[in-house]
């Protein structure tokens, strides 16, 4: 079901992986995103095309609908590149202004 507020802070900071599905390829992730990235959870996503900053497999990582579990799977088996990842979301957001360009997409 759904989560906010308080809930849903204790519920991030406890998650290694956030699985992005969506209802259809245009849904605005970008929230969804960085809350899952200041957390540091991964992010692990269908195909979308609503994320131009952020590239798969080096900030996320994208694959089909049918790929999702093997994908967790295999950063719950290797949390080294995990972390890897989520650090390099992390800085990428944090520098030159890409997470005040991103949060301004969010809601504009």
């Amino acid at each position: 079901g759904y989560v906010d507020g308080q809930a849903r802070v204790q519920l991030l900071n406890r998650t290694k992986t956030v699985v992005n599905i969506m209802k259809s390829p245009e849904d605005s992730v970008g929230l969804r995103f960085l809350m899952a990235t200041a957390n540091g959870a991964l992010v692990v996503s269908e195909p979308t095309s609503a994320l131009t900053l952020l590239r798969a497999g080096e900030h996320y990582i994208e694959t089909s609908v049918q790929g999702l579990a093997a994908a967790v799977e295999r950063f719950v088996r290797d949390e080294a590149a995990r972390t890897a990842i989520v650090d390099r979301a992390a800085t990428f957001l944090s520098e030159a202004g890409h997470l005040r360009h991103m949060v301004s997409r969010i809601v504009a």
